[in-house]
């Protein structure tokens, strides 16, 4: 027969965490309505989880930045008004190219954003 759990606080670092035994075994408070502790195991496992998942929406954002940019490239600028007046407008000397590449970019973000998406 075992006794009670007993949790025993070591030492407490200067970031407030606090290092605490429970039967030898690691714990780590944790932050939620029940004041309760966890395995330091399983918050590493939780920890490097959630750091793993922070870095692929991390990745995903950077490719769908990269896709919008590539669609901001493929706009023309806004019309030059001249100080005598004059307008300057800039043609596209291949618009069937860049409708291309417009198309293209905003198939990239579709299925970027929204994988199971159908063009």
């Amino acid at each position: 027969m075992s006794g009670p759990d007993v949790f025993t606080v070591v030492s407490v670092s200067h970031d407030d965490m606090a290092e605490i035994f429970c039967n030898d075994e690691p714990y780590v408070p944790r932050c939620n309505p029940d004041d309760t502790f966890v395995r330091k195991a399983d918050y590493d496992r939780d920890l490097a989880h959630y750091a793993h998942h922070r870095d692929q929406l991390a990745a995903q954002n950077e490719h769908l930045v990269k896709i919008l940019s590539n669609i901001t490239l493929c706009m023309p600028p806004p019309p030059v008004k001249l100080d005598d007046g004059r307008t300057m407008q800039f043609v596209d000397p291949d618009p069937a190219r860049t409708l291309k590449l417009l198309q293209r970019s905003i198939e990239q973000a579709r299925s970027a954003v929204n994988p199971e998406a159908k063009p």
